[in-house]
């Protein structure tokens, strides 16, 4: 559950289920134990460099000083998610096309049970002002919330691109990050670029286009 991608290569691959998810788990076993021979080799030779600062940022020893190993990477995170949803969505509504938002928002609840993935629906209720809201889908762990959107028109984008706005507000004034996922199968989007710098500016936000 927690190293879904292995999940899926077991799948994939020919041979007992239970043996092949043990071979992956020790093939990545060895490779770390070699990745970290390796570096404690570097490590000893490059001492003087990375006291002197002289390694460039990209460099894997520079990068585990910086203790950038330990963090967690919510981007990569909010991104795998992102790209699972706007896969898969449009193949649910190949013979039909919804009608309302909350259509999508039950098929990407199946995609997320069937990914065995740890988000919550429509929790928590967040107050801002007068006012409360809650997210679609939420992973109170990390925290990451998760906003579906569909959008059919002109004016229909132009509403959600503002609630999108309100929304990375109230969400950064709880300390939350957000990913939006956006159907737009009559592609209403004319530049995918745009609205993605706009809203990924912000830091923490993240959002992916499902066509």
């Amino acid at each position: 559950m927690r190293y879904p991608d292995i999940q899926e290569a077991v799948v994939a691959l020919p041979g007992v289920t239970d043996q092949v998810a043990r071979d992956l788990v020790n093939l990545h076993k060895r490779h770390s134990e070699a990745v970290l021979k390796v570096i404690k080799i570097q490590s000893d030779l490059r001492w003087p460099d990375f006291i002197a600062g002289r390694l460039p940022e990209s460099c894997l020893i520079a990068m585990l000083g910086r203790l950038e190993h330990l963090r967690n990477d919510r981007a990569a995170f909010a991104r795998r998610l992102g790209g699972l949803l706007s896969r898969e969505i449009p193949k649910a509504f190949r013979s039909r096309q919804p009608t309302k938002e909350t259509h999508i928002q039950d098929v990407a609840e199946a995609l997320l049970s069937a990914a065995m993935e740890r988000l919550k629906r429509e929790v928590p209720q967040l107050p801002f002002g007068a006012v409360t809201t809650r997210p679609d889908f939420a992973d109170l762990e990390e925290p990451l919330f998760v906003e579906m959107k569909y959008t059919k028109s002109k004016a229909g984008l132009r509403r959600i691109t503002t609630e999108m706005t309100s929304r990375i507000l109230i969400y950064r004034h709880q300390g939350a990050f957000v990913l939006f996922v956006i159907y737009d199968p009559n592609q209403v989007i004319g530049d995918d670029e745009t609205l993605l710098h706009d809203l990924e500016q912000h830091g923490g936000v993240w959002v992916a286009i499902s066509r």
